[in-house]
């Protein structure tokens, strides 16, 4: 999805020494759509609460009951992560439900509950928000709950570097005249794109990539 070029601010010295050489991939979840609630919250019409928050568009997938103690680790340990301009928090949610949602005390917003999906529904929904006149030059938060699916030492890892990366205050702070997408770490090679799929860029980017969908 990510076909266009971007500059990017590495962070890699800042948040982390490591490199991975064999990424793993940016998927947790199959890749059919059945949906069992319709979303609750159209992002696309949504208002920011302050001119300069940064909404975050967050992929959940729990694969069963039985896993949603070690995902709720997993949220929990993005959410740290959250700097108080990063709001709200929007959801789409795959698989099993997960009750720390309406526990959090951060500003989470449920779009939609699936029992299977692929992560382009919630591509689907940052695209429709920043395709919303007026959000040319907001900035949004991409974040999945990677391992989830299968817990491994280097997903965790991974998952860490990237979402302090995105969640930095750095990224955060990211101007234009600088650049439009901002991660942990970006590569030229075989496209333009950030490996693990977490980032922050500017909406006026994200207008310009076709419909995920």
């Amino acid at each position: 999805w990510s076909s266009d070029v971007c500059s990017s601010d590495l962070l890699t010295k800042e948040i982390y020494t490591a490199s991975y050489d064999d990424p793993t991939p940016d998927y947790d979840s199959p890749d059919s759509v059945k949906v069992v609630a319709v979303a609750h919250t159209d992002p696309a019409n949504a208002t920011s609460t302050a001119a300069d928050s940064i909404p975050v568009f967050y992929n959940l997938f729990v694969k069963s009951e039985a896993d949603a103690s070690r995902v709720t680790k997993i949220v929990q340990e993005q959410f740290n992560k959250l700097l108080p301009v990063h709001r709200p928090v929007y959801v789409n949610s795959i698989g099993a439900e997960l009750p720390y949602l309406n526990e959090t005390e951060h500003e989470t917003i449920l779009l939609g509950r699936y029992d299977t999906a692929a992560k382009y529904v919630t591509l689907k929904s940052l695209w429709e928000y920043c395709n919303k006149p007026g959000h040319a030059q907001k900035k949004v938060v991409y974040l999945q709950s990677m391992g989830s699916f299968k817990a491994t030492q280097t997903k965790g890892k991974l998952r860490r570097f990237l979402t302090a990366g995105a969640l930095s205050e750095q990224c955060a702070a990211m101007t234009g005249d600088q650049c439009n997408i901002c991660s942990s770490r970006f590569f030229p090679v075989p496209h333009p794109h950030t490996p693990g799929n977490m980032w922050l860029a500017k909406c006026d980017y994200v207008k310009r990539l076709i419909d995920p969908e």
